[in-house]
C-alpha cells in the first residue's frame, strides 16, 4: 500500500498560497482490494432453481390443485440429492365450496428389484384440516430426509429351475452329429427315432372326391431334449391320390409346434390349466428330391427357446411340454371320427393327427451335440425376462 509519508514529507513545510491554481495537485490512491476466486460450480450442479409442477383438473379441464416441488436439476422425474430438503407448495383455487376434509403432503420411499416394490421411507405434513374449503390457498412443505432408516426385511424374488439333463440319442445318430452328416432316418436307424404310431384319415378332396391318406410321424429318440436345441420328425403321407398327397405336404398345410402346459394342483384335484405354443416347426428338403409315387416325406425341426422353462412336476405346479401335428390343408374336408381325438379338433377345419409328451432339459446330453439343419423360428410370445414368470391369484393364473 502506498502511504502518505511518500507523499507529504516531514520537512521543510510547503508554503501555500490563496490561490487556488498554486495549490499543487491532489495525490491519486488506489485501494488493493484482496483477490478472491470465484467459485465454480461442479458438473451437473446449477445455482439456479426449477420448480417442477403437477396438477389435477376439474370438469372444465382448468388447473384447480397445483403441486409443486424445487429441485437443482431440470430433469424428470425430480432429483434430490443427498443432504437436500424436499420443499414445495401446494396450491389449489377452488371456485365453489368443496368438501374436502384434510390435505397433506405424503413421501414415500420405496426400493424396487425386478419388479417387486418394499416401502423403506414415510413421511406426512398436514397442511390443513377442516370440512369444507373454496377459494385461492397456498401451502408451503419442507421435509428433511433422514440420513440413514431402519428396514425391518428385505425381499427379493428368486427363480428356481430344475436341474435335468437329455438322454443320449442314438449311436448312430450321434456318429451324424460328430461327422456333420444328416442323420439317417427310421429305417436305417429305427432306435434314432420314436414312432407316433399310424393313423389313416378319410376325407373330400376340394369335395368333389374321396380320398384316404395315411399318416405315419416320427420323432428323434429319446423323447428328452434340452433348451436351446432342437425336436427332429419326419412326417410320411401315402396316398392313391396324388392331388391329396400334394395338397397335403405343403408347408401350409401342416401346423407343428411344442405347447408347454402349466397345471395347477388343488389338493386331490386339477387346478386351472394354462396353454402355451413356445416353439414351432422349421422344414427342410427331404433327402430324396423325387418323391415315389404314392408317398410324400416332410422333414423338419422344431427348435426348442435357449429361454424356456424346463419340464419339472411339484405337488404344487406341473410344467408339461407337447409336441402338437395338426392338418389344417385348404381343399381338404376330414370326415368327422368317433375317436378320443374329437376333443383335440377345432371347428375351423384343423385336424389334430398327434400330440406326443416330451421332457425339456436344462442340459444337453454328454457327447456331441446336435446340428441344426434350418433356422430357428419362434411364436411372437416371449417370456417376460427370458423364463417362464407366473403369478398365481385367486387360484387362477396371471400371464405377464
Amino acid at each position: 500500500m502506498e502511504y502518505l509519508d511518500d507523499y507529504f514529507p516531514s520537512s521543510p513545510l510547503p508554503s501555500y498560497s490563496s490561490s487556488m491554481r498554486d495549490l499543487p495537485p491532489v495525490p491519486s490512491f488506489r485501494i488493493r482490494r484482496p483477490h478472491h476466486p470465484r467459485r465454480r460450480s461442479s458438473p451437473g450442479e446449477s445455482s439456479n432453481i426449477h420448480v417442477h409442477a403437477a396438477h389435477l383438473k376439474n370438469e372444465e379441464h382448468s388447473n384447480w390443485a397445483t403441486l409443486k416441488v424445487e429441485s437443482k436439476s431440470s430433469k424428470t422425474p425430480v432429483q434430490i440429492i443427498q443432504s437436500q430438503s424436499i420443499k414445495g407448495t401446494l396450491e389449489i383455487n377452488l371456485t365453489k365450496s368443496k368438501s374436502i376434509e384434510s390435505i397433506s403432503v405424503e413421501i414415500h420411499g420405496e426400493l424396487v428389484i425386478m419388479g417387486e416394490a418394499t416401502r423403506f421411507l414415510f413421511m406426512e405434513e398436514l397442511l390443513w384440516r377442516n370440512s369444507s374449503i373454496s377459494g385461492r390457498h397456498s401451502w408451503s412443505f419442507n421435509f428433511n430426509l433422514p440420513s440413514r432408516v431402519s428396514i425391518p426385511k428385505i425381499e427379493m424374488p428368486l427363480l428356481y429351475l430344475p436341474s435335468s439333463r437329455a438322454q443320449a440319442p442314438s449311436s448312430q445318430r450321434q456318429l451324424a452329429y460328430r461327422d456333420t452328416q444328416v442323420p439317417p432316418g427310421p429305417i436305417a436307424d429305427p432306435e434314432g427315432w420314436y414312432s407316433l404310431g399310424r393313423f389313416t384319415q378319410k376325407g373330400y378332396i376340394f369335395g368333389v372326391r374321396i380320398v384316404n391318406i395315411v399318416f405315419n410321424c416320427f420323432l428323434a429318440n429319446p423323447l428328452s431334449y434340452a433348451k436351446g436345441t432342437i425336436i427332429p420328425f419326419i412326417i410320411v403321407a401315402s396316398s392313391d391320390d396324388e392331388q391329396a398327397l400334394d395338397l397335403i405336404s405343403s408347408r401350409k398345410a401342416l401346423a407343428i409346434s411344442l405347447t408347454r402346459s402349466l397345471q395347477l394342483n388343488i389338493g386331490s384335484r386339477n387346478g386351472p390349466r394354462t396353454t402355451t405354443t413356445v416353439g414351432t416347426a422349421s422344414y427342410c428338403s427331404p433327402s430324396s428330391n423325387v418323391p415315389p409315387t404314392g408317398w410324400r416325406t416332410i422333414e423338419g425341426e422344431i427348435h426348442v427357446p435357449s429361454y424356456e422353462t424346463p419340464s419339472f412336476q411339484t405337488s404344487l405346479l406341473t410344467c408339461s411340454h407337447t409336441v402338437v401335428i395338426q392338418l389344417m390343408a385348404l381343399g381338404f374336408t376330414p370326415f368327422l371320427r368317433d375317436s378320443a381325438r374329437d376333443s383335440d379338433d377345432t371347428t375351423d377345419g384343423t385336424l389334430t393327427l398327434f400330440s406326443q409328451n416330451v421332457s425339456i432339459t436344462t442340459y444337453p446330453s454328454s457327447g456331441p451335440r446336435p446340428r441344426f439343419r434350418t433356422e430357428a423360428v419362434y411364436p411372437e410370445f416371449k417370456d417376460q425376462d427370458c423364463e417362464a414368470l407366473f403369478f398365481m391369484k385367486n387360484n387362477a393364473f396371471l400371464f405377464p
